[in-house]
């Protein structure tokens, strides 16, 4: 299971960034992978496109670095996103996710995460890229939320466009 959408290219030759088009109704900020790193960026280009960088990085690394980088936005940024695991935590997210329409959801938790927290007719997975302890509520539509851009042979390009409407996320303890 994975954070965004997956487009996979054929490989035959990889750039080493490119641009990836927005919707124009969607605004900043935008969290896009850098050839080491990663980076947020506030608005797009004038042409609706926004570059982002390949990057040679497991899919599963990936997706736990974007995740935290997105925590950490919403925690300073104050999004409401990130909530205490509990059943109060997970209800407020599942809360905030709907106040965007996102009712199709599904839960993908890291090792020492209790699911039983979450209401049973949400699904949910264990998966290995999650950290421990660690939960994500995500919609199962995961163009939502970006795409990833994989060119094989571990090169990736990552744009999380809706960063701050489409990522809840329950943890062990919120700061």
């Amino acid at each position: 299971m994975a954070l965004t959408q997956i487009v996979s290219m054929d490989g035959s030759r990889t750039p080493l960034m490119m641009e990836v088009p927005v919707a124009p109704e969607l605004d900043g900020p935008f969290l896009v992978s850098s050839s080491r790193d990663f980076l947020w960026i506030a608005k797009v280009f004038p042409n609706g496109m926004v570059r982002t960088a390949v990057r040679r990085i497991a899919r599963g690394d990936l997706f736990r670095e974007a995740l935290q980088r997105i925590t950490a936005h919403s925690q300073e940024s104050r999004w409401g996103s990130v909530q205490p695991a509990t059943r109060e935590g997970a209800k407020a997210v599942v809360l905030y996710l709907a106040d965007f329409d996102l009712l199709n959801i599904e839960v993908l938790y890291g090792a020492g995460f209790d699911p039983d927290i979450i209401e049973s007719d949400i699904p949910c997975r264990k998966v290995g890229w999650v950290p421990d302890g660690w939960a994500t509520i995500l919609p199962m539509d995961r163009a939502f939320v970006g795409t990833t851009i994989d060119f094989g042979e571990g090169q990736h390009a990552l744009l999380v466009h809706n960063a701050s409407r489409g990522v809840g996320v329950l943890l062990p303890s919120v700061s």
